[in-house]
């Protein structure tokens, strides 16, 4: 690990100014210094990371993979530092370049983050997201330590430094071919176990309701492909005869558009309500509260049809590549 005592902040103030403009005498301007004094923070930094951190080429400076990788990490210390000298400082989402780092489920990343990115799109597009998938034991450890700044998805047992507010609820249907040739009287409980199906998956043998469902009749579904994400699922259950489990907010719209149908499961199982969670150490953070406020604000406010129109786009886009795969078989 590098010894922290070599890196002066000053110097990661200048590392961030060359990373946002790639060019030195604009970052000088931007932070205050004359252009010597910022040739000569680069000259430090190149020597503290033993790296160019960037390439000088006719038209603007370029980074190079090493500075790519640091620019997040340092960007967020930087924020974190500022937010703790001046904790009252006004954010002004139109300006701010902040990075939000959020988890998402399966489910989530289908249906919710759609409507996130056209928030972030129309009132801080300077702004980006970043997402990534985490097991919901990890997922709350990196809220708790600020490594992430929000998560959506179902809880169980919630931490106490966890806060978090529900965005909405949905249930499970199957999604199956239109002229599947065991359905033609729809499906029952004999068809669900007998026919494979086809699971999405984050993490190895996750739980699900429907399983534990058929386990207390003695009962288990064959799976013949687990996939990573829902939209996989559909391609699978589109091209063959398996069965896929779904959440019902991505499967009527998905229905609407492709040659699938949605059976009702035969079973009776409970629905589930996906969550916005946050640490409650970051209530005051005032980007988190902006973003936190505004999404809560849009669930709210959004009719099914809204989430509906959401989801369409979202699967019209499968749906494009679904048949582009099907013409390119015929």
């Amino acid at each position: 690990m590098k010894n922290l005592r070599s890196v002066d902040l000053n110097l990661l103030v200048a590392f961030e100014a060359l990373m946002r403009e790639q060019n030195v005498t604009r970052a000088a301007d931007r932070i205050g210094l004359a252009q010597p004094s910022m040739s000569n923070a680069l000259a430090r930094l190149r020597a503290v990371f033993k790296d160019k951190l960037f390439i000088a080429t006719p038209k603007q400076m370029r980074p190079t993979p090493r500075a790519l990788a640091l620019a997040g990490p340092v960007a967020e210390a930087l924020q974190r530092i500022r937010l703790a000298l001046d904790p009252d400082q006004p954010f002004d989402p139109a300006r701010t370049e902040r990075r939000f780092r959020l988890v998402g489920t399966n489910h989530a990343n289908v249906t919710l983050i759609a409507p996130i990115a056209e928030i972030l799109r129309r009132e801080a597009p300077k702004a980006n997201l970043f997402i990534k998938a985490l097991p919901p034991r990890q997922t709350m450890q990196a809220l708790d330590e600020g490594d992430i700044d929000l998560a959506i998805g179902t809880i169980g047992e919630l931490p106490r430094a966890i806060a978090c507010r529900t965005l909405l609820t949905d249930r499970a249907v199957c999604l199956a071919r239109r002229d599947h040739p065991a359905l033609r009287g729809g499906l029952t409980l004999q068809a669900l176990v007998g026919l494979p199906h086809v699971r999405a998956a984050l993490s190895e043998d996750p739980v699900e309701e429907i399983d534990v469902a058929l386990a207390h009749k003695g009962l288990e579904r064959r799976f013949a492909m687990i996939v990573p994400g829902y939209l996989a699922v559909v391609a699978v259950v589109s091209n063959t005869a398996m069965l896929g489990v779904v959440p019902e907010r991505l499967a009527r719209p998905i229905a609407a558009l492709t040659m699938l149908a949605i059976h009702e499961l035969p079973l009776e199982l409970p629905t589930w309500t996906m969550s916005l969670l946050w640490s409650k150490r970051a209530e005051s953070d005032p980007g988190m509260c902006w973003l936190r406020d505004r999404i809560l604000a849009a669930f709210a406010e959004s009719s099914d049809a809204r989430q509906v129109t959401e989801l369409r786009r979202l699967a019209g886009s499968a749906v494009d590549a679904l048949e582009l795969t099907s013409t390119r078989k015929r």
